[in-house]
Parts: C-alpha cells; sequence; structure tokens
C-alpha cells in the first residue's frame, strides 16, 4: 500500500495566485523577497517557514 504524499504548499500557492490574477512576477515583490526564492518556493524547493506563511497570508488575503 503506497502512502499518501500531500502536495507541497506551493503547488496551492500557484493555484491561489493564478485564481486572484497575481503574476508570479508580482507576488516575490509584494512579499519583499527575491525572485529566485519565490521561484524555488513555488517550485516546491523551498519548504516555508512560520515567518513567510504569514508574509504569503498577509499578501493572499
Amino acid at each position: 500500500m503506497s502512502m499518501f504524499k500531500p502536495p507541497h504548499a506551493g503547488m496551492l500557492i500557484k493555484d491561489v495566485i493564478e485564481t486572484k490574477g497575481i503574476s508570479a512576477t508580482e507576488l516575490p515583490c509584494a512579499l519583499k523577497l527575491q525572485d529566485s526564492t519565490v521561484a524555488k518556493l513555488l517550485n516546491g524547493e523551498l519548504n516555508i517557514s512560520e515567518e513567510m506563511a504569514r508574509r504569503i497570508e498577509e499578501v493572499l488575503t
């Protein structure tokens, strides 16, 4: 039996920014992060810290 592997948070954030009409180039500016950091996040290469989760929440809500 295989284990369920939930999607990385970056994939979920991609869906939300698409729905809200925020581009992947606008997001780094809004989060005050480097483009490369946000790209790694959206591609599942970077885990989300508590602080980053708060920043993302502020921008996306």
